[in-house]
């Protein structure tokens, strides 16, 4: 009767599974299954798929590879001009394949998944999507879905974070770079093993951090993507200005729409800097932006900050849900005195008119960047 009773019991487990598997009752979100890493090209395991090439010759003291450059994969693999291949493994889910685009297309012209982009298709430095120096790279990396589960839809999502990934999250690769404008860590960047032993602080690189999901829904992501924000703490000198990315995703099967706004304190120093943050493309007095997402699909705002005036402030982003403003970000921003002739931290208090001229300079100083 336990024997019987063991079967019945295993047979409806089974049922459950193909039940779940098959998308017949409910929707899967399977997270974290999709597992990289970097294998010499010519010994790529069996149940990974080869995504990009890495060329390098370098390897910290526990022979990960480090200091690497981005190839595109050669119809042979073996063949190629590249020593290790970042491969990914999807525990069986989906099948998929790395893309390098040509100039001027992008991954989501094509449905794919968009990782980073590269300076060239072959040997290759990367650039994250957020970095705001003015590196030229054209070359979109990207992950395409080839095959799924019977009855299953997903995709994958991946992201550029500062320090290492999340514990639901595959990484990729890390990277670290100086860019042409000086120092930084996200333009004209090296690759590296995500288990290498040579950075000793997170600050120091930031990581390529992807996951499978499977039938998802769920509210839009937003996220802050900045190299001039540290723990919530930016600064800048008086009469310059500077900007950052909201970045939005909408992980679902359906259209969504998010209301952003722009906040300060409700004190004399918050009704200043109020006249000093805005949206990018709409004017100076944007303070409130609604974006509409494609299932699907990434995008981004850009938020300027001009050091309009000498003191310390405070910078909301507030997400408008059901009439209700809930906080997201709080930012403290610091102006601090400039040397400029005419312009110091003893100024007076900016006049209406000349708090008009200084922000039509700021929006023409902007648009001509953009």
């Amino acid at each position: 009767m336990k024997a019987k009773e063991k079967i019945i019991r295993s047979a409806f487990v089974l049922l459950i599974m193909s039940a779940l598997l098959c998308n017949l009752s409910y929707p899967i979100s399977i997270s974290n299954p999709l597992l990289c890493d970097m294998f010499k090209k010519d010994n790529i395991p069996n149940d990974y798929y080869p995504i990009v090439g890495v060329a390098t010759d370098n390897v910290d003291a526990n022979g990960n590879p480090i200091n690497g450059h981005l190839s595109q994969l050669t119809p042979n693999i073996k063949d190629g001009n590249y020593t290790y291949v970042i491969a990914c493994n999807t525990k069986n889910y989906v099948e998929i394949e790395g893309k390098v685009l040509e100039k001027y297309q992008t991954c989501e012209d094509f449905g794919y998944a968009y990782v980073i982009n590269m300076s060239d298709k072959e040997n290759a430095h990367v650039k994250s999507p957020y970095s705001t120096l003015p590196d030229k790279y054209y070359n979109e990396l990207c992950i395409n879905i080839l095959a799924f589960l019977v009855g299953g839809s997903g995709l994958i999502y991946c992201d550029v974070k500062d320090g290492d990934c999340n514990s639901d999250e595959g990484c990729m690769f890390k990277f670290i770079g100086t860019g042409s404008g000086g120092s930084a860590i996200d333009s004209n960047a090296h690759v590296y093993h995500c288990n290498t032993s040579i950075f000793t602080s997170p600050s120091q690189y930031k990581s390529v951090c992807c996951k499978l999901l499977v039938n998802p829904e769920g509210e839009v992501i937003i996220d802050i993507k900045s190299s001039i924000i540290s723990q919530n703490e930016t600064y800048l000198q008086l009469g310059m200005y500077s900007q950052f990315l909201v970045s939005l995703y909408n992980p679902s099967s359906k259209p969504q729409s998010v209301t952003l706004e722009l906040g300060t304190t409700n004190d004399e120093n918050g009704k200043i800097f109020k006249n000093f943050i805005w949206f990018s493309g709409k004017g100076a007095a944007s303070k409130r932006e609604t974006i509409t997402l494609k299932p699907y699909e990434r995008d981004y705002v850009i938020v300027n900050i001009f050091g309009g005036k000498v003191g310390k402030y405070k910078l909301y982003i507030l997400k408008d849900k059901d009439g209700e403003k809930i906080k997201l970000y709080e930012i403290n921003v610091t102006v601090l005195p400039s040397s400029t002739i005419g312009i110091s931290e003893e100024s007076p208090e900016f006049g209406q008119v000349f708090m008009l001229a200084i922000l039509i300079c700021a929006s023409m100083l902007l648009y001509r960047k953009l």
